[in-house]
């Protein structure tokens, strides 16, 4: 009985171990729970929307933008040991256009269909950006490629962009993302998204705020 006992307390020790680990340590490869942790704490990183855009990519490209700063609230409480903080300009100067920068040489997150950006068709190597995603399918996927990390919101149509980036962001608060991609179809509507005072929420409980952000671990930065 004892024995049982002292092997049941090193399991658990173990375990406890192995959440407070950061994710860097492990080996793990990063997946969207983590997001926006692995840009950085200060989001070394652009957004990249298409040349092109129908209302749809746009409404996507800015409910990212304004969802990152509350991101980076949430991060900054559950790890205030690190010094987490958005560019003193804020986003203004992390925002361009495809043909305004070449996205090969940063980290990014890339919003639109691959026939209106061209740095998501290359990236999926979508070469029929038309027929590439069937209708109604939205797409967001988190990859790296020339030493760089990119999140990439795409989909069939502009209104896919914007329900895939919709249930990103509700996938993400529920803590529901544990691998490096996600396809949503048009029936699988996202939970609403909370106001702009109150999203990402905050929890009661540490547990909870990690869930919130959507990370499972306590992740490190180097």
């Amino acid at each position: 009985m004892r024995n049982s006992l002292i092997i049941l307390l090193m399991v658990v020790l173990v375990a406890a171990l192995g959440f407070m680990m950061p994710a860097q340590t492990t080996g793990m490869a990063p997946t969207l729970s983590q997001y926006p942790t692995f840009f950085g704490p200060e989001f070394d990183a652009v957004v990249i929307k298409g040349k092109t855009r129908d209302m749809g990519e746009i409404t996507a490209a800015n409910l990212i933008i304004e969802r990152l700063p509350q991101q980076y609230m949430l991060m900054k409480r559950i790890r205030p040991d690190i010094v987490v903080s958005l560019p003193p300009e804020g986003l203004a100067n992390r925002v361009f256009v495809e043909d305004e920068i070449d996205y090969k040489t940063t980290d990014a997150i890339l919003v639109g269909i691959p026939c209106h950006n061209k740095a998501v068709a290359e990236l999926l190597n979508a070469q029929d950006c038309r027929t590439f995603f069937p209708p109604g399918e939205g797409f967001v996927k988190l990859m790296d490629q020339y030493g760089h990390t990119y999140l990439i919101i795409t989909g069939h149509s502009d209104g896919d962009v914007l329900n895939a980036a919709r249930y990103f962001l509700s996938a993400l608060q529920l803590g529901k993302l544990d691998s490096n991609q996600l396809s949503v179809s048009r029936q699988a509507e996202g939970t609403p998204l909370r106001g702009a005072r109150t999203t990402p929420s905050v929890r009661t409980t540490r547990k909870r705020e990690l869930s919130a952000l959507g990370m499972r671990f306590y992740i490190g930065f180097e």
